[in-house]
């Protein structure tokens, strides 16, 4: 054999880099360090309650997202109301103007068809008046024709 120097676990300083990468030697306390450890800590207690934890956690922080949410949503539908309000508020004035002008010439017309229905039934009275007048008169005139007639003859 050669002399190459040898460390305390019999393995040369050439091979080095090679061992350091496949030592197995400390694996589970490097997995404990880095807590890839599988087995031990799943039948760990403390483990458990730790997994639970970080579930309720995880939930909660679910929630307060979801309600950070939907009050950044409420603002902004506030913010938009707030912008669009005055919008709103004249359009809305706008509409009831144009619908106060809709009543009153609704109002008009039918004043208007009243009298025009007024103006039609005196009409017809004083038709129907002048047609009984002019019967009356037409009776009364064809008698004092004939009355007169009788007196000469």
């Amino acid at each position: 054999m050669e002399d190459t120097p040898m460390d305390n676990c019999g393995y040369s300083a050439d091979d080095y880099s090679e061992v350091t990468r496949v030592d197995t030697r400390n694996s589970k306390y490097q997995a404990k360090m880095n807590h890839t450890l599988g087995a031990a800590s799943n039948k760990s207690y403390n483990f458990k309650q730790y997994q639970k934890m970080l579930m309720r956690r995880g939930a909660q922080q679910e929630r307060d997202e979801l309600r950070a949410q939907q009050v950044r949503q409420i603002k902004q539908i506030t913010v938009e109301n707030k912008k669009w309000a005055p919008v709103d508020s004249e359009d809305a004035k706008h509409m009831q103007k144009e619908a106060a002008k809709r009543q009153k010439e609704m109002a008009k017309l039918e004043k208007k068809r009243e009298r025009e229905e007024l103006v039609q039934r005196e009409e017809e009275k004083v038709q129907k008046e002048s047609e009984k007048m002019s019967m009356k008169m037409g009776t009364r005139s064809w008698a004092k024709k004939k009355n007169q007639g009788e007196d000469y003859q």
